[in-house]
């Protein structure tokens, strides 16, 4: 895949950042928002390095909870999500929206 300049910055964040924010809409319809352990991290993950390689969209994102968490809950409930991954002393960010399957 040929990534334009602007992919490959976002990229290079995402596997930058020590976590990102998950945001779903809980039961009464309000944002629900919490920091994940960012596992596309290639140095606090490295083991999951060929995983994410093996990929044939960069931007896929794994993720994972106990099914008993309330996100799970939740986005089993209502699947619209979006991940935030950001540099503070920045103020710049990458978001990510999908629809969970």
């Amino acid at each position: 895949m040929n990534l334009s300049a602007k992919q490959a910055e976002c990229l290079k964040m995402m596997k930058a950042e020590s976590v990102v924010y998950l945001t779903n809409i809980d039961k009464d319809g309000f944002p629900s928002i919490r920091a994940m352990y960012n596992l596309k991290n290639p140095n606090e993950y490295p083991g999951l390095v060929a995983i994410h390689e093996a990929e044939e969209n960069p931007f896929t994102v794994f993720m994972t909870t106990n099914t008993s968490s309330q996100k799970f809950s939740e986005i089993g409930q209502n699947s619209k999500a979006s991940l935030y991954y950001c540099e503070p002393q920045k103020i710049y960010g990458v978001l990510l929206l999908r629809h969970f399957n």
